[in-house]
């Protein structure tokens, strides 16, 4: 469980795995927590970065999904840190 600012996440984990290129019911079992949650954290975090890579400011961004600024900051951490493992990940094969 990541600690990133104000209260402890279940979102982090969820969304490694997400990277891991593992599928919702695989993550919700994993994880256990319902599919639709799982669906909605990643939903939420496609969009955040859809955004992102669109050149939108992060203002824009929080203004775009309607989600706070923390989330938002989180979200974007989260996708430094995965999607880098990611293409690191790529790079060996």
């Amino acid at each position: 469980v990541f600690d990133l600012g104000r209260t402890r996440t279940h979102k982090g984990p969820i969304l490694m795995l997400y990277y891991q290129g593992l599928l919702t019911q695989e993550i919700a079992r994993r994880t256990h927590h319902e599919p639709h949650r799982v669906d909605k954290y990643i939903n939420d975090h496609q969009r955040i970065v859809t955004a992102h890579e669109a050149g939108h400011a992060f203002d824009e961004i929080c203004l775009l999904t309607g989600l706070s600024s923390h989330l938002v900051r989180q979200h974007l951490d989260w996708y430094q840190r995965f999607a880098n493992k990611e293409i690191e990940l790529a790079a060996t094969e």
